[in-house]
């Protein structure tokens, strides 16, 4: 009788008969990324030498978050306490899932808006109860209504057969303008369920792309009540010539055409609405996609990204890599507006204990 595949874990691709040139897209989520870095090589046995990136240094997200802070010249000793929580139960967490801490940089109109992070709770797998506790000790310790106002989902996410993984999240966009937001991050098979949740948590209904399942629920959080919500529905595989058709018009999308991208796999449609506001079909307001699912590198895609101006977009990530080495996850892009694009991306750099 064959051996069962779970039995003896996942195969690993086998060693390519020449070694690629440093970096390939999937060293951005390898954990010995920092060593491949220092010798600007890949390792002969490409890519079965893949491990997963694990124990953040945290000493160094500490660095990050205080630069972040700095930048945007927060002094709220509520915003330093948050992240302290945070980074204590990510202590545990970053030994087993270091991507449960990832970072954005967002660019409009009025700028960089580099405090930007979220967190999951992927101890709910086998602890649900107190993974929701966790997250509503981190709403209390920013704003106790925040835990009231995140109660109905918080219900929500306490289902096993619908939230697959609860998140938190932190946005600053000023000085004194912060938004904390919970995320619930649905299982594949419970589309529909999903959606009946989700509207009735916004108290509106959501655009309903074809093709497309949904994925995920983000909800911004106010002392007394929800002032926003996004819906997250993914479209397995969007060909980059005929974006304009179910996205609307992506620039981006056409200048990766003209590189030889065919298709982008597991792409976001994000509608952004608010509680009570009517939602019609209509055009995603963002689309977000993988780098390293799609064979990308963040350097690659950078150049090709334009500000609302048609211009080139200045990297947003330069001033960080600067003094911190990073790994881009994510690039998301508004549609309607083209005027605001954000990459997600993690620290990677491990604890040298």
């Amino acid at each position: 009788m064959a051996r069962s595949t779970a039995a003896r874990g996942p195969r690993r691709p086998p060693a390519v008969a020449t070694v690629p040139p440093f970096p390939q897209p999937l060293c951005t989520t390898c954990g010995d990324l920092p060593d491949c870095a220092q010798k600007s090589a890949c390792k002969k046995v490409f890519p079965r030498c893949h491990v997963p990136l694990l124990a953040t240094d945290l000493a160094r997200l500490a660095e990050l978050e205080a630069w972040w802070r700095r930048a945007h010249g927060i002094s709220d000793p509520r915003v330093a306490r948050l992240a302290a929580l945070v980074r204590d139960r990510f202590r545990i967490t970053r030994l087993r899932f270091s991507d449960a801490f990832e970072a954005s940089v967002s660019v409009d109109p009025r700028g960089a808006h580099y405090y930007r992070y979220s967190y999951a709770f992927p101890e709910v797998s086998y602890d649900r109860r107190g993974a929701l506790k966790a997250l509503a000790r981190c709403l209390q310790a920013f704003d106790a209504d925040c835990v009231r106002v995140a109660e109905p989902a918080l219900r929500v996410a306490a289902d096993p057969k619908l939230v697959d993984l609860p998140l938190l999240g932190v946005a600053c966009d000023g000085r004194d303008r912060y938004r904390l937001k919970v995320y619930l991050q649905f299982r594949d098979d419970a589309s529909a369920l999903a959606l009946e949740a989700s509207e009735r948590l916004v108290g509106t209904t959501s655009p309903r792309p074809p093709g497309a399942t949904l994925h995920m629920l983000g909800l911004d959080l106010g002392p007394t009540g929800l002032v926003g919500a996004k819906w997250y529905w993914c479209l397995p595989r969007v060909p980059t010539r005929d974006a304009a058709s179910p996205l609307g018009p992506v620039p981006l999308f056409a200048r990766l055409a003209e590189r030889g991208v065919e298709a982008l796999r597991d792409v976001l449609l994000v509608y952004r609405t608010a509680p009570g506001l009517a939602t019609a079909e209509r055009l995603p307001d963002d689309v977000d996609f993988p780098l390293a699912r799609n064979e990308l590198l963040w350097r690659d895609v950078a150049p090709l990204l334009q500000g609302p101006d048609g211009l080139p977009l200045a990297d947003p990530l330069a001033p960080l890599e600067a003094s911190f080495r990073l790994a881009a996850r994510r690039v998301s892009l508004s549609v309607a507006s083209q005027d605001r694009t954000t990459v997600y991306y993690v620290l990677a750099e491990k604890d040298p204990l």
